[in-house]
């Protein structure tokens, strides 16, 4: 899933998930001033329950609510976001406990 994701450098989430990130986006957008890249939104990944850390990704767009990623194994996941892959590797959690995130929009899970 991962492959296909960077490969084409894109994102899903549930439907509720895409909506609390198309929020965010549109937070950081308006704190930013419209400055691309000045305020991002990293998102990382784990495995459920695994302890796992997989890896790091910036939400670079809005989300499109109506492109759904047709490599996706699962229909669940409707419209897509654009992303830039900074991280791909599995690693345990405790690797980026050091990490300093928002509280409005941590520890959620999408």
């Amino acid at each position: 899933m991962y492959t296909r994701a960077s490969n084409n450098n894109l994102w899903s989430c549930t439907p509720r998930g895409n909506e609390k990130l198309e929020s965010a986006f549109e937070d950081a957008q308006e704190i930013a001033s419209g400055k691309p890249g000045s305020w991002p939104i990293d998102l990382f990944f784990s495995v459920n329950a695994s302890g796992q850390f997989c890896g790091v990704a910036e939400m670079i767009g809005p989300v499109d609510f109506q492109k759904d990623m047709d490599f996706w194994p699962q229909d669940k996941w409707r419209g897509s976001f654009p992303v830039k892959w900074h991280i791909i590797k599995d690693g345990p959690n405790m690797r980026v406990t050091d990490c300093r995130v928002h509280k409005r929009y941590a520890y959620s899970e999408l």
